[in-house]
C-alpha cells in the first residue's frame, strides 16, 4: 500500500499493504490465532500434554486440542471450543460467520471482515459509515484502510467496539487514545496519516464540500450537502442516507400522486421504529387482529423481513395473492436468522389467523383472556419453579408470598420482568418501572427495544435466576453480560450503561425520567418536580 497511489485501487481487489507502517501488535493472546481472523491454528497440544488422540479437536479459538465431548459449542452453530473463555473471546468477531449470531451485525463487521482480508469494503453503508466515500484520491483511500487493519488485526479492538465508538462520535479520540498507549516507534505511517487528516472523521464533514451548517441530514442529523432533487426540501449527507430515508417516510410525501402500496406504508413504519398507525396497514398486516403482544412479534418480524432484503413489492404481491403466512413462514424458515425475530415462528404457528385473512381472528375479549392467560402462568410457573414447597396457583396467591418473604419492590420488579419475558409478554412499556430500571429506555425504537429484550433473554438461558438478580440489585449487569459473551449485543445499545452502572448513586439521571414523562404525556407518573432522579 503506498500513500501516492495514482489510480483508483479496485473494490474488490487485494490490497498489499506496507507491513512497516502498521503499528506493533498488542502483546497477549486476547485474539490467539484465531480462524475468525487470519488462518486457522496451526495444530497442537498446550500445557505439556505430548500426545493427541486420533478423536481430539482444534478448539475454534485457540490451537489446544480435546476431546469433542469436553468441549463447548457455539449455541449458534456447529462450531467447538475448548472453553467457555474462548467462546466468549470469539464472540465478537465470529459472529459474521456463525449460522446463527448472537447479535444483529453491523457495517463494523463489514468493514473488520474487509480489513482481515486486505481489501476494501464494497458495500455504500459500509464506506460512509467509515469515511471512505469522504475521500478522492486512491492513496488516501489505502491509507484509510491501512489504518483500520493495523486497529483490528494488530492492536485486537473487535468490531462491536468500533461501531460504538462510531455511534457515539468517539471515533477519533478512541484511536487517538488507542495509538497514544504505543512508544513512539511503534506507532506505524498510517497513524501519521490519521493525524493529518482528522477533519475527514467529523460528524458530518466532507473532504469534497464545504457544508452548511443549517442544513442537517433527515436521517442522521449529520451536516448535510444534498437536497432531494424534487422537492428541493429535505436533505441528507451521503447516498446511503438519501436511500434510507426515502424508504423511511419521503417517497411517502414527497410524490403522493405516485402509487404508494400498503407495503410501503409498512415498511416506512418499520424503518422509523414505530407501529403502523394508519388502519388499513394494520388491517392488511394482521395488526388489527391480534393483541398488544402480537403486535410487537409482528413489528420484529417484519423489521427482520426488511432487514434481510425482502422488498415491499414482493410482500404487497404475496398479500393480494392470500399467501402472506406461507410465504413468511417459508422465509422464517430459510432466510431470515433465529435472533431477528426468535418469537415469530411458533407464534405464528399458534396465531395463523394473524396473516391468514379466510381464517376468523378471536374477538378481543378472546385476545384479552388469552394475554392474561400467560401473564399468569408466566409469573406463577416461575415462581413454582423457584420455590418448590411455596407453590401457587394465581396472582393473589403470588402477592401474599412476596409480602411474608418480604421481598424488596426491586425484587418483585425484576421477577415480573423476568417471567414476563420467559412467557412471551414481550419488553416492558414505559409505564413498568423495569422499562427504566432495565434499559428499555435507552434503545431509539421499538425495535432496539426488541433486541435489547432477546440480550436479556440470551442471558437468562445462560445465567441463573439468582445470579441475574443479584447483578441487577448490585448493578453489574454489565459485567454479567460482558463475562457471559454478550459484550457484542450490548456495545449496539450506547447509553445502556447509563441505567445498569449509574454514575449517580442509587439512581438514574433524570432525562431517562423526562423521556419517560414525554412518552406517557397526561398518564406520567413519574412527573416529579424536575424529573429527578429515581432514588429508591
Amino acid at each position: 500500500m503506498g500513500c501516492e497511489a495514482s489510480a483508483e485501487p479496485a473494490a474488490n481487489e487485494s490490497q498489499t499493504h506496507d507491513d512497516s507502517l502498521l503499528p506493533a501488535r498488542a502483546s497477549g493472546d486476547s485474539l490467539a490465532r484465531s480462524d475468525d481472523w487470519l488462518d486457522p491454528p496451526k495444530s497442537g497440544r498446550f500445557y505439556g500434554a505430548t500426545s493427541a488422540s486420533a478423536t481430539d479437536v482444534e478448539c475454534s479459538w485457540c490451537p489446544l486440542e480435546f476431546p469433542p465431548d469436553m468441549g463447548v459449542k457455539c449455541p449458534g452453530c456447529p462450531r467447538l471450543y475448548c472453553s467457555q473463555k474462548c467462546l466468549d473471546r470469539a464472540a465478537d468477531n465470529h459472529a459474521r460467520r456463525c449460522d446463527n449470531p448472537q447479535r444483529p451485525l453491523t457495517t463494523a463487521d463489514t468493514l473488520a471482515a474487509a480489513a482481515l482480508g486486505d481489501m476494501f469494503p464494497t458495500d455504500q453503508a459500509t464506506l460512509s459509515d467509515y469515511f471512505f466515500d469522504r475521500l478522492v484520491s486512491a492513496g488516501d483511500k489505502t491509507n484509510l484502510l491501512g489504518l483500520y487493519i493495523g486497529i483490528i488485526s494488530h492492536l485486537e479492538v473487535g468490531p462491536s467496539t468500533i461501531h460504538q465508538w462510531r455511534v457515539e462520535g468517539k471515533l477519533v479520540q478512541e484511536i487517538d487514545k488507542l495509538y497514544e498507549k504505543l512508544p513512539l516507534n511503534s506507532r506505524g505511517g498510517y497513524y501519521a496519516w490519521f493525524l493529518n487528516h482528522r477533519h475527514v472523521f467529523a460528524p458530518g464533514s466532507t473532504a469534497l464540500v464545504p457544508v452548511k451548517p443549517a442544513h442537517r441530514c433527515a436521517t442522521c442529523g449529520s451536516a448535510a450537502t444534498k437536497h432531494c432533487g424534487k422537492c428541493k426540501k429535505v436533505w441528507c449527507c451521503t447516498a446511503a442516507c438519501q436511500k434510507k430515508d426515502w424508504k423511511m417516510a419521503h417517497r411517502i410525501v414527497c410524490d403522493p400522486n405516485k402509487d404508494i402500496t400498503l407495503a410501503d406504508r409498512l415498511q416506512a413504519a418499520v424503518l422509523q421504529g414505530s407501529l403502523p398507525e394508519d388502519e388499513a396497514t394494520r388491517t392488511a398486516f394482521g395488526f388489527s387482529r391480534v393483541d398488544a403482544i402480537g403486535s410487537h412479534v409482528l413489528f420484529n418480524m417484519y423489521g427482520a423481513i426488511f432487514g434481510e432484503g425482502v422488498h415491499p413489492d414482493q410482500l404487497e404481491s404475496w398479500r393480494l395473492q392470500g399467501t402472506l403466512l406461507p410465504e413468511i413462514q417459508n422465509l422464517l424458515g430459510t432466510r431470515v436468522p433465529f435472533y431477528k425475530a426468535p418469537e415469530s415462528r411458533g407464534w405464528l404457528a399458534n396465531h395463523p389467523y394473524a396473516l391468514d385473512m379466510r381464517l376468523p381472528a378471536p374477538s378481543r375479549e378472546k385476545l384479552e383472556e388469552e394475554t392474561i392467560k400467560i401473564l399468569v402462568d408466566s409469573n406463577v410457573g416461575l415462581w413454582n419453579t423457584l420455590m418448590p414447597g411455596l407453590e401457587c396457583t394465581d396472582l393473589d396467591q403470588l402477592r401474599a408470598n412476596f409480602e411474608r418473604l418480604q421481598w424488596s419492590p426491586k425484587q418483585v420488579e425484576f421477577f415480573h420482568f423476568f417471567a414476563n419475558l420467559r412467557g412471551g409478554l414481550g419488553h416492558p412499556n414505559p409505564v413498568q418501572d423495569s422499562w427504566i430500571s432495565l434499559g428499555f429506555c435507552t434503545c431509539q425504537d421499538e425495535g432496539s427495544e426488541g433486541q435489547l429484550a432477546l440480550t436479556y433473554r440470551i442471558l437468562g438461558d445462560r445465567c441463573s435466576y439468582d445470579e441475574l438478580l443479584k447483578a441487577f440489585l448490585e448493578f453489574k449487569l454489565v459485567e454479567l453480560m460482558d463475562n457471559n459473551g454478550l459484550r457484542g449485543r450490548r456495545l449496539l445499545f450506547p447509553y445502556l450503561t447509563d441505567i445498569l452502572q449509574p454514575t449517580i448513586p442509587f439512581g438514574h439521571k433524570s432525562v431517562w425520567d423526562l423521556k419517560q414523562h414525554v412518552l406517557l404525556g397526561a398518564e406520567s407518573t413519574r412527573a416529579r418536580g424536575a424529573c429527578a432522579p429515581d432514588r429508591r
